[in-house]
């Protein structure tokens, strides 16, 4: 091997090792991590799928229990519902009793309009009687 070619060997071999030793001093947290990039790269791939899974579970079983306490009158079903949904529910019976109206509160107090009324959370919708 010349001369020439040598120097030209020595020079890659000391550029390489320069830039290898740069790369080293702005890997910042990385610097004493000895992982491989395939490695690396099957981490990101793992952890983001883990969380595109736990998004589509979040998103799966969104909603909300809306729940009918009807004051002594016929069992009606808790409904899950929507964000913005609008509330259907019959009527309940009660013996001796005549079905006024629901509200959202116990005492009969806040009319709960249902054409109106939009799911924004959980609530309990209550019924109203009138002696009979």
């Amino acid at each position: 091997m010349s001369n020439k070619e040598n120097n030209n060997i020595n020079e890659t071999t000391v550029k390489d090792e320069a830039e290898a030793s740069s790369f080293k001093q702005f890997r910042g947290l990385y610097s004493k991590v000895n992982i491989s990039v395939k490695t690396l790269n099957i981490i990101i791939v793992v952890a983001s799928l883990a969380i595109v899974i736990c998004i589509l579970i979040g998103l799966k079983d969104r909603g909300y229990f809306i729940e009918f306490n009807t004051m002594g009158g016929s069992y009606i079903e808790p409904q899950k519902l929507m964000y913005g949904d609008e509330i259907s529910v019959e009527e309940p019976s009660r013996e001796g009793y005549r079905f006024e109206k629901w509200a959202l509160d116990e005492g009969c107090k806040i009319t709960a309009d249902l054409d109106s009324l939009r799911v924004d959370g959980p609530f309990t919708l209550y019924a109203c009687w009138i002696e009979e």
